[in-house]
């Protein structure tokens, strides 16, 4: 197999690279052309000696980032296709994983394309994808099958917003269709600050949804993974230590691993409504009026804990290939129950951060101070539990230059950078008072 790995700025790419890289004879991955812009990493991937090759791909998701959703190329997406077959000729790639959602959405509806010229690509059908890449289309899918979502607004028009307004208390949350990584995503507490931020949001992409916000941060988060006939073949369900939060999101690091969970008919039916097969994200967030969790996005790809379920031994990549190839999976779909899986990485910076952290933006506070944290951290690993670690971790020794990387450009960005900034601009506060 030669395989062509989308996105490695993504920590799943490399997460790809290694699970495939004993059944590749070459691995390929792209830079460049960010569809979702989130740091300047390079990505682990680029560094990694597991990678033979690398290439430059140009930008092409402005259609996509304004909701524009098409069964045709945009000039910009041909280009980019274009590109990736040269890639394809020159190294002979017979397998393509993208690992973003653009790019899921781009490589879907050329799937029949790539697959004329012998190329499997590991995405599902572009009406599958479709309804997943539409929150809007999602969140209905959902309600049908009886799968608890916030409550969700449509309005088309400020008219509408009005009657939110009316007939609603906030906390809102203004929601684009289409979006990544919280783009698009505002969380807002008054009438006039919903009627700007519901118009800006028109502006960049139509008909953005208003939703119910959710307080609190727990999250019940599902990994699953789908064969063709739309069942469940195995799913993680991981029970967070702590969550981090950033303004209006929550994101879960380290965690413990289970395979069970509250909605799992509804999940089952959910699955089956969508026609699903491959590996997604199903992002819920307890409510804690009644303890029900419920439906925010389905990703419809590889996420950023693809290692929660290739570090407990089921090689999700290598099983979603197969299906892609309408093989057996014969691999490992059992997951253990009880194994803590530690992100030493997120961990330290957390802490780190906790010794500078100016108060979060947003609806939800991170309580823990430095002491806190030392006594979680020290509760989660020094410990007799079964354990597993993170790629920036666990490949430190066996391929140092990716985790080096990694830790110095969160050293850089998330410590020394906000560091220097308060320190300039508290010289320039002492430079300016006066009698000093």
């Amino acid at each position: 197999m030669n395989l062509l790995i989308t996105n490695a700025e993504e920590v799943q790419a490399y997460t790809i690279v290694r699970s495939l890289r004993a059944f590749a004879e070459n691995i390929v991955i792209t830079l460049g052309g960010r569809s979702v812009q989130v740091d300047r990493f390079a990505g682990m991937a680029l560094f990694s000696r597991y990678v033979d090759a690398h290439y430059d791909v140009p930008h092409f998701a402005s259609g996509w980032a304004a909701g524009r959703l098409s069964t045709f190329n945009t000039s910009a997406e041909e280009s980019y296709v274009q590109r990736i077959q040269e890639i394809c000729d020159l190294e002979r790639i017979d397998t393509i994983i993208p690992s973003l959602d653009p790019e899921v959405y781009l490589f879907s509806k050329n799937k029949d394309r790539f697959e004329q010229r012998g190329i499997t690509v590991v995405v599902p059908e572009p009406e599958i994808v479709h309804r997943l890449i539409d929150k809007a289309l999602t969140l209905q899918a959902a309600e049908k099958v009886g799968f608890p979502v916030p409550v969700t607004h449509h309005p088309k028009s400020i008219a509408d917003v009005e009657k939110v307004i009316d007939n609603f208390r906030p906390p809102w949350v203004v929601k684009s269709r289409i979006g990544a990584h919280l783009s698009g995503v505002h969380y807002v507490t008054n009438d006039d600050e919903l009627r700007k931020v519901y118009a800006e949001s028109a502006r960049r992409q139509p008909d953005p949804l208003i939703q119910q916000y959710i307080p609190g941060v727990e999250r019940c988060h599902y990994y699953i993974t789908v064969d063709r006939s739309h069942e469940i073949l195995s799913l993680l369900q991981p029970n967070p230590m702590y969550v981090f939060t950033d303004g209006v999101g929550t994101s879960i690091k380290s965690a413990v691993s289970d395979t069970e969970g509250p909605l799992l008919p509804q999940l089952r039916e959910l699955v089956r409504e969508l026609r699903l097969w491959g590996s997604f994200t199903v992002q819920t967030k307890v409510d804690p009026a009644d303890g029900i969790p419920r439906l925010l996005e389905i990703n419809p790809r590889f996420g950023h804990h693809l290692w929660f379920r290739t570090e407990l031994g089921v090689n999700e990549p290598l099983i979603c290939l197969r299906l892609a190839r309408r093989e057996d999976p014969q691999s490992n779909l059992e997951y253990p129950i009880g194994v803590a899986m530690l992100d030493p990485y997120h961990d330290l910076f957390y802490f780190l951060e906790s010794l500078i952290r100016r108060p979060d933006q947003g609806p939800e506070k991170s309580p823990q101070s430095p002491r806190e944290l030392l006594s979680l951290h020290r509760r989660q690993y020094l410990n007799r539990r079964k354990k597993v670690f993170c790629p920036q971790f666990s490949h430190f020794f066996s391929d140092p230059w990716p985790c080096i990387r990694a830790y110095a450009f969160k050293f850089n960005s998330r410590l020394l950078r906000p560091a220097l900034s308060a320190l300039r601009k508290r010289l320039w506060r002492a430079e300016t008072q006066p009698g000093t």
